[in-house]
């Protein structure tokens, strides 16, 4: 479809809205209604590149924000443009700023003065699984007593009410559970790391870095998130390599479960082997009818236990120190644009900053249940030696 037809669809639709509300019962109660309900606007959708919106219902809209600056001479209008993740950064931004350049145009054929509205790219957005959903446009509606658009207006109107400010607080309010395992309005998963662990099963923790955001408060508290994210860690880090000197005593794969370990070991051991308990601590002991295999493998078992009790100690006070740091993390969104005005930053180091922001906020909120996992894993683990081999 070429922008000609586009443009023919669009001042369609916006003289079809001015006409249905003319025609609906009084003039003036039907363009107060209308002001209302265009307050705020859907953002437009795109398929591919930056030739054509992605559904009718995307021009209607185009021709709505149309309808409203022509209903109110003082509105003036930011038309941001964003790109999905995919692609290099550059090529992002320069789409996303034809996606806005489109729109701005669509605008202005459809009888928008051009002064009044600004088109922005703005680059790509975190990849939310739904690429459609990512190459959009959205409005920024603000009052100006000229009616002239001013860029850097509209900047403080979008750091102060911008979209991804909004999203960015609807996620931290109600974007996820407090597992962490819901991202978006939308119910859609956050696509997973590729390099990463997630925190299910015996595959640990999420491993992804705490991105930096370049505002020194939130960074500090990302921090002191971290610091805990490093606690967990390393206490994973030593089961895991406990448990892979265990499998190597009993000759298994590296990757076999350390119940699974312990299993094999009972079965080798039998009643050749013995556990005595001091301080809650279980400690594996061979008699002299033991194989060697098993000898050995009681000694590793019993570095297992070691590194689960003293994981267990580091782990101990983490919960509670994590909770308050959620609730410290997920009121940070809707501060965000403040603190990057204060901050100095630039335009795109502001879209960069929520981006930073969002992904940590999620990560924060996840941890406390990474931590309860291990903690759990590490109980079991020691029950189990306390109990199978009595």
């Amino acid at each position: 479809m070429r922008v000609i037809g586009l443009t023919s669809l669009v001042l369609a639709l916006a003289t079809g809205c001015a006409t249905t509300s003319a025609t609906s019962g009084s003039s003036t109660s039907a363009v107060q209604q209308a002001k209302v309900e265009l307050v705020a606007l859907a953002p437009v959708r795109f398929t591919t590149g930056a030739g054509a919106l992605a559904t009718p219902a995307d021009y209607m809209r185009v021709g709505q924000a149309a309808q409203r600056l022509q209903q109110d001479d003082q509105a003036v209008l930011l038309v941001a443009g964003y790109s999905d993740a995919s692609g290099s950064a550059s090529a992002n931004f320069t789409i996303s700023q034809a996606r806005a350049d489109l729109v701005k145009q669509l605008l202005v054929e459809a009888g928008v003065a051009s002064e009044r509205v600004v088109a922005k790219g703005l680059g790509e957005l975190p990849d939310s699984g739904n690429p459609q959903a990512d190459r959009r446009v959205e409005f920024v509606f603000s009052e100006a007593h000229d009616g002239l658009a001013d860029e850097q207006e509209l900047i403080a109107v979008l750091l102060d009410a911008s979209s991804a400010g909004q999203d960015a607080v609807a996620d931290a309010d109600g974007g996820w559970d407090d597992s962490g395992e819901s991202w978006g309005d939308d119910g859609a998963d956050e696509p997973s790391e590729r390099s990463s662990k997630k925190s299910k099963g015996d595959e640990g923790p999420d491993r992804t870095p705490m991105a930096t955001v370049g505002i020194a408060d939130i960074d500090g508290l990302f921090t002191r998130v971290q610091d805990l994210r490093d606690i967990l860690w390393n206490t994973t880090d030593a089961l895991d390599e406990a448990t892979e000197g265990l499998n190597d005593a009993l000759g298994l794969a590296a990757d076999v479960a350390a119940a699974d370990a312990l299993d094999r070991l009972y079965e080798i051991a039998g009643s050749a082997m013995t556990v005595s308990m001091s301080g809650g601590k279980p400690t594996l002991e061979a008699t002299g009818a033991a194989p060697e295999e098993a000898t050995r493998a009681i000694a590793a078992a019993n570095k297992l236990v070691s590194a689960a009790t003293k994981g267990a100690t580091n782990l101990a006070q983490v919960p509670g120190k994590a909770q308050a740091l959620v609730a410290e993390a997920k009121a940070l969104p809707a501060k965000v644009p403040t603190m990057a005005k204060e901050a100095g930053l630039s335009f795109a180091e502001i879209g960069q900053a929520t981006k930073a922001v969002k992904t940590n906020v999620k990560l924060t909120a996840k941890f406390p249940n990474e931590v309860t996992d291990t903690i759990g894993a590490v109980k079991d683990l020691v029950s189990t030696v306390s109990g199978a081999a009595s």
